[in-house]
């Protein structure tokens, strides 16, 4: 089983962090943001087809023969990313995960669930992100901008069969000229196919902005020191 992993984003609200790494290289408590992600597939036992483009040489250098490469020469989009990876997706199953994300939740539900599935992952104010409409476990509706207030988002993690190929070739472009995974995965509910909901449950955040980077470093740092203590024996035990 294959996993994809998008990575070709500029990042351009981190600057300037990514005038010279690629957004999903900059480092989080000592280790690029990426690699928690490529090691979690490792884990797995999911082979990683990693989707570059800007600045791709930092990822290549990092990550070595330990994934495969595919190029994304211009940025079209999410979908636009996936299709680029299509020659080298030979299984029926495969995972597809923004490589901009941060998460603790276990992913071994990929091996055991069938495609297709849009993680989504709750928030106090959805408003800043795409949310997902689920009734009974199914995913109904995505709307780009949400209104204020609680709501489920997409977590940007999907299990997908390769109907999502066909799907992202008919995805059109968005008002910023982009073509989007979103945009695919309506393309397969209005083929038919039933798109389930995995709703997240651990930390989670899409790291867009220099706050979320704090934000999430100052967990990663603060879950060392609890198991640091955790660790450490009793005195006079």
């Amino acid at each position: 089983m294959q996993a994809v992993v998008l990575c070709g984003g500029r990042g351009v609200r981190l600057r300037p962090l990514t005038d010279s790494l690629p957004k999903v290289m900059i480092p989080v408590a000592g280790k690029p943001l990426v690699e928690y992600v490529v090691e979690k597939l490792e884990g797995l036992e999911l082979d990683a087809v990693l989707v570059v483009g800007y600045l791709k040489e930092a990822l290549m250098k990092h990550f070595g023969s330990r994934v495969k490469y595919c190029f994304q020469e211009r940025p079209l989009g999410t979908a636009h990313a996936l299709l680029m990876a299509e020659p080298l997706v030979s299984s029926d199953r495969f995972l597809v995960v923004n490589g901009d994300l941060f998460f603790t939740d276990d992913l071994s539900w990929v091996k055991v669930e069938e495609p297709v599935m849009m993680s989504v992952y709750p928030v106090e104010d959805a408003s800043r992100y795409g949310a997902v409409e689920v009734v009974e476990g199914r995913v109904v509706d995505i709307a780009e901008k949400a209104r204020r207030g609680p709501g489920l988002v997409n977590a940007g993690i999907y299990l997908f069969s390769r109907e999502v190929f066909e799907a992202a070739r008919r995805v059109k472009p968005s008002p910023r000229g982009e073509y989007e995974l979103t945009d695919a995965v309506k393309e397969l509910m209005r083929m038919g196919v039933e798109v389930k909901a995995r709703r997240l449950d651990g930390y989670w955040r899409d790291v867009a902005r220099l706050e979320d980077l704090e934000e999430v470093e100052e967990y990663v740092r603060s879950q060392r020191n609890v198991k640091a203590k955790a660790s450490k024996p009793l005195e006079g035990g």
